[in-house]
């Protein structure tokens, strides 16, 4: 998977080049809470942070809440994601460097994570074969690349413009 990224202050827009639709993230920091706008051609929706610490996500299509994150344990290790009833796991690991897992019953369908290439931290995306045919691919990516923004901003990683 290919990402580019443009950042007009306080917009960063990502589009992400999955399959054969891209995936367009367009998140503006200027609000209180963080949300981000996502859509391909074939839809569109949104993510919002809810709750006291901000501490879960929303997706809503046409106003209506059709995905939300829950804190599966404690330490926060895994997210369980649910959308339109279907419930994922997402599994957060600092080994070697930062990683989100997506699982569907414990079958893996892919991870972002960070690498270290010759001294440069790159993002690097491993997916299962078919997961473009997935019928929530669309938002299990979206809410993972909005996760993991800000681990891959903390280390600085440069994206294509």
């Amino acid at each position: 998977m290919q990402v580019i990224q443009r950042i007009k202050h306080p917009r960063y827009e990502y589009t992400l080049h999955f399959g054969l639709s891209p995936i367009h993230l367009t998140r503006d920091i200027r609000k209180f809470r963080a949300a981000a706008l996502v859509s391909t051609e074939m839809q569109s929706f949104k993510i919002e942070e809810e709750g006291f610490w901000g501490n879960q996500l929303l997706i809503r299509e046409s106003d209506q809440v059709i995905g939300r994150t829950l804190s599966y344990d404690w330490s926060n290790q895994i997210l369980l994601l649910d959308v339109h009833g279907k419930t994922y796991d997402l599994v957060f690991s600092k080994e070697p460097l930062a990683t989100i897992s997506c699982f569907d019953d414990e079958h893996f369908l892919f991870n972002v994570g960070l690498v270290d290439r010759s001294g440069t931290t790159l993002v690097q995306w491993k997916m299962e074969t078919g997961l473009e045919d997935h019928s929530h691919a669309t938002y299990l990516i979206a809410v993972v690349w909005y996760l993991f923004l800000p681990a891959a901003q903390t280390y600085s990683v440069s994206l294509p413009n």
